[in-house]
């Protein structure tokens, strides 16, 4: 993780701006989610028998908590707080918060975003607006775009 100077915290401020401008355009409402979650939601969603071997984890108090390596569980987490009707799909969530992973060096985390829609929708909608925030800010960052693919 970088240490950010003040003249790096501008270029940092201004990408977040358009971080938020792009995803605002698309659709996605900002949320904001705790850096580090207990073993048992990690364990519910999968992530803890898949991604073990890439997180970082600490136990307080006797409890498991790992820090946050991808945003999807508490994403999850929130949308089962209420009652949601299919007539306000697709719910796009963004989080802009910070993850942590263990990877080799030189691998590049993928953009983390989090959508539920119905089935049918998923790849026009989901991947569509995935692939058009990468390959936006690809070109804002005067890079040649990269080879894009959609996982589940």
């Amino acid at each position: 993780m970088p240490f950010f100077h003040p003249k790096g915290m501008v270029i940092w401020n201004a990408l977040l701006e358009y971080w938020r401008m792009e995803h605002r355009a698309a659709g996605y409402v900002e949320t904001k989610t705790p850096i580090m979650l207990n073993r048992a939601l990690w364990e519910r969603s999968g992530h803890w028998a898949n991604y073990r071997e890439n997180m970082y984890t600490s136990t307080i108090d006797e409890v498991e908590y790992a820090i946050k390596p991808m945003n999807c569980p508490a994403h999850c987490l929130m949308y089962s707080e209420g009652r949601h009707s299919y007539r306000e799909l697709p719910i796009r969530l963004a989080d802009f918060g910070r993850l942590h992973r263990y990877e080799l060096s030189g691998v590049v985390a993928g953009l983390t975003l989090a959508a539920f829609v119905p089935p049918a929708l998923l790849l026009g909608s989901l991947a569509a607006a995935a692939l058009g925030l990468v390959l936006g800010l690809e070109r804002l960052l005067l890079t040649a775009p990269r080879r894009a693919e959609v996982a589940s």
